[in-house]
Parts: structure tokens; C-alpha cells; sequence
């Protein structure tokens, strides 16, 4: 299954200032979301890149009951930097393929 991640578009518009960029989400190759990272603050990559934002939740979603029927798990534990995040959704899809669609 080839997977990927994907960063929000960059606010546009008249009320840009209103509205924050996402974190990462990750994607199936069949365009299913498998988790997601968020944060309290919004995602700039210069601050990304250096680790300097507030911890990041992980957002998992499992498909096992069907792609109708999937259901979001937000992770206990929380992540110091975006690389930590993404290597801890991968290694999550990892140990419970029965979640993936």
C-alpha cells in the first residue's frame, strides 16, 4: 500500500487571517485518511522544522468495521516533533494492520 503524507493548503482569500494551516495528515494510496496531527498552534514549517510548537496529538482512524464505520482514537502519549509524530502513526499502522481499509 503506498501511503503518504499531506500538509493543509496555505489559507488564500479575503479571511485568511481567520484560518490556520493543518498539521500533516497521512493518506492511504486509495485516498482514505489514516491519522492525523494536531496541535494548538498552527502549522508554520520553519517552526515545524526546528521543534519549536507546543507537543503534537496523533489522530488515528481504524477501518477494521468497514470504511462506513471508522472510528478515530486520539493517542495518549504526545509527540515533541513532527518527525516523532509521523514515525509514531507509521509504527501504530505497523503493529494493527486489522485498522488499515
Amino acid at each position: 500500500m503506498q501511503s503518504k503524507w499531506r500538509v493543509g493548503s496555505v489559507p488564500t482569500g479575503r479571511y485568511r487571517s481567520f484560518e490556520w494551516r493543518r498539521w500533516p495528515c497521512f493518506y492511504s494510496g486509495n485516498e482514505h485518511i489514516l491519522a492525523s496531527i494536531s496541535c494548538n498552534e498552527e502549522y508554520v514549517p520553519a517552526r515545524a522544522r526546528t521543534g519549536q510548537h507546543t507537543p503534537l496529538t496523533l489522530f488515528v482512524y481504524d477501518y477494521s468495521q468497514g470504511i462506513q464505520n471508522r472510528k478515530m482514537y486520539r493517542l495518549k502519549r504526545q509527540f515533541a516533533t513532527l518527525s516523532e509524530a509521523k514515525a509514531g502513526a507509521e509504527a501504530y499502522f505497523k503493529n494493527h494492520s486489522e485498522a488499515l481499509p
